[in-house]
């Protein structure tokens, strides 16, 4: 249920950009190659989601949106998906996950884009 309302508050934040500030937004997506992820990328996305996703329980998280962008970069994931909030389950604010939790929630997070596809 949270990682629904994660997913709704990130879909609002991009929403809320201006037309222009979307493209610049997209222009970070151009020449993106992701059919396979690393795990170096994996490693990166942990890192990146543990830095900024939640700061305090509760907190709207604005400045997660680079998290957003960093994903779509490694592996194709379309920002419209928030929209359906098809994440549930698959982000936690506990901020103590280990390494190898934080990887499992990445591969989550993309086995649930392939079945969208």
């Amino acid at each position: 249920m949270q990682s629904v309302w994660l997913a709704q508050q990130i879909w609002q934040i991009y929403s809320n950009l201006t037309a222009e500030e979307q493209g610049q937004v997209l222009i970070l997506f151009e020449g993106a190659e992701g059919d396979e992820l690393s795990a170096q990328a994996l490693e990166r996305v942990a890192q990146l989601i543990r830095d900024t996703v939640f700061e305090i329980a509760g907190e709207a998280i604005a400045q997660s949106l680079e998290l957003i962008y960093s994903i779509k970069a490694l592996d194709g994931l379309d920002l419209d998906l928030l929209a359906d909030g098809i994440f549930d389950g698959v982000c936690s604010n506990d901020r103590t996950l280990s390494d190898d939790d934080w990887l499992a929630v990445i591969k989550n997070l993309q086995a649930h884009h392939l079945m969208v596809k």
